[in-house]
């Protein structure tokens, strides 16, 4: 199971504003519990892919794509991404191979402002 208490505690001593299962409600109306705020100059959300099936990426996938006020983004482990992309990889959707680099590839998106 991913840490997200562990990364929000990291982008914090990084002097990020951080919410960790927050509920933001979309586009279509739907109240969404997202893992993971970002808060900066920008607000981002990040989501991630907790069973590795296509329907549940589906599920995540429209949750990121309805947050219309947020830079939103699904991270989907490696070994998952490639049992379900076959050719492609829908964009907003970010491959991370363990902690470390989903960490970092985190702070590549709220750095790069």
């Amino acid at each position: 199971m991913l840490d997200i208490q562990g990364i929000a505690e990291t982008l914090k001593r990084r002097g990020f504003r951080v919410s960790i299962r927050a509920k933001i409600k979309g586009v279509s109306g739907v109240v969404h519990e997202i893992d993971l705020i970002v808060i900066d100059d920008s607000k981002y959300a990040f989501i991630f892919l907790d069973d590795c099936s296509c329907e549940n990426f589906i599920r995540h996938f429209v949750k990121a794509i309805d947050l219309q006020d947020y830079r939103s983004f699904l991270f989907v482990s490696r070994d998952c991404a490639e049992r379900i992309f076959t050719n492609v990889v829908p964009k907003s959707t970010i491959v991370y191979s363990g902690l470390d680099d989903l960490v970092k590839k985190i702070l590549d998106i709220v750095s790069l402002q």
